[in-house]
Formats: C-alpha cells, structure tokens, sequence
C-alpha cells in the first residue's frame, strides 16, 4: 500500500484510548451498592438482573443501535421487570454507573504523543465509535481529548453501528478520502478490525495482549502505541506515515 493514500487514522474509544473494562467495573460495582441499599439485592442477584433487563430492552428495541448501549433505559426495564418504581430509581442508578465510570477513566498513557505524531505528519485523526453521543463527548472531555479529532462519527449519530460498512463509509466521507486512504484501529476484532477490513479500510486491532485469532496478520495488530512511533514517522503494520 502507498504511504500517500493514508489521509484519515481513524479511532475507535472505548477500550483503544483507555482501559474500559477498569470503568465498567467500577460503574457496575456502584449500581451493585445501590441495590443492595435501595433493594436489598445481592451482588449476584442484580448483576443477573441488569442481564436479564439488557436482554429484554434490546428485545424491546428489535434492532442494534446507540440505544441498546443506554444505561438509563437499561435501568429502567430492571426496575420495571423486577417490580421497583422506576422513579427515581432508573436515573439514580444511571448516575451511580456514570458518575462512578467517569471517575475511573484513565486515558492510554501514550495517546498524547501518538495524536501529537498524528498532527505533525499532516494526518487527519478520526473517532469512530458505537454508542449514545452525549455520554462519547463526556467520555472525551474527562479523558481530555475532546478537542484532539478533525471529525467524529458516533452510531447514533450514524443510525447504524459497527461493523456495519455505512458506518466507516460515514467515517471516510468525512475525512474527504476513500476507504482504502483510512486506517482504523480498534479494540473489538469482529466489530473495528473486520469491520474496517471489510469496509475497505486498513484495519488494525488493537490486541491488549490477547491471543491473535487465527487468520489475522501480526503485522495487523497493535499492542503499546509507542512502537508504533519512530524517528521518520508512524507505523501501524505495514502502514507507513511519514513526517
């Protein structure tokens, strides 16, 4: 692939530009003490309930979209299925699970430099990512980096979610490139990698140290940002940025 074509690297954010699953569990631990003190719930009993409410909201919604990832309506069909009014108590658990997730974010210490490379070598930086807009922005603000993306494509915003191909075709039309001229990193291997791949992107998946699933290139994979910065340039595998 030529070094020139490449005009947009586009990111997904959550678990590529900070540790999800270290937020998650804390929102989830915060909604767990909030049952057991409004509800009397064990740990266990409310963690199968907030199952058991996912699965029936995303019945309920009949299709993959921003909405299924949406806490407050979540929340709101627990306490519906399990007999407890809905106010307060489905917004008070959504700001037990946000507030406490928003506290423990930690962006990836190597983004900054990764970004500051990124700008220098005259590259667009994109944000492609499945969920509800509102709380994506917040996320950015407390990570610090709102302001770091020449253009974001959220699925709400997008009506669709990854991997489906209208969502990257969203993500190059606007970063003014074709396809094949974007890179997309990404920490979900069926949804940001293949689905960049598929899309015609240049997919790389972000590992964390997981196994490589067969039939996906080393070379497509990335595991510490900073190897990828070195002294004439970035490179994602086999893709070359030059400065």
């Amino acid at each position: 692939m030529e070094i020139e074509r490449y005009k947009a690297v586009i990111f997904d954010l959550d678990g590529t530009l900070y540790d999800y699953q270290k937020a998650d569990g804390a929102g989830v631990d915060a909604v767990n003490r909030y049952a057991a003190e409004h509800f009397g719930l064990t740990e266990e009993e409310t963690k199968r309930g907030v199952r058991e409410a996912m699965a029936e909201a995303n019945a309920r919604i009949g299709q993959k979209t921003a909405s299924t990832h949406n806490r407050l309506i979540r929340y709101q069909v627990f306490c519906e299925l399990h007999g407890y009014p809905v106010w307060p108590h489905a917004l008070h658990m959504a700001y037990a699970y946000w507030n406490t997730f928003l506290e423990n974010m930690d962006l990836d210490p190597d983004v900054p430099a990764l970004f500051a490379a990124l700008k220098k070598a005259g590259v667009q930086t994109g944000l492609g990512t499945n969920m509800t807009s509102f709380i994506q922005y917040r996320k950015l603000e407390v990570l610090g980096i709102a302001g770091a993306f020449d253009f974001v494509v959220m699925s709400e915003e997008a009506g669709l979610e990854k991997p489906d191909p209208a969502f990257f075709a969203l993500c190059a039309a606007k970063a003014g490139a074709e396809p094949r001229q974007c890179i997309f990193i990404g920490d979900n291997h069926p949804m940001d990698y293949l689905g960049a791949k598929n899309a015609g992107m240049y997919g790389i998946w972000r590992h964390l140290d997981r196994r490589i699933p067969e039939g996906t290139p080393e070379e497509e994979t990335v595991g510490e940002y900073r190897s990828c910065l070195l002294p004439s340039g970035i490179r994602f595998g086999n893709a070359f940025i030059p400065y």
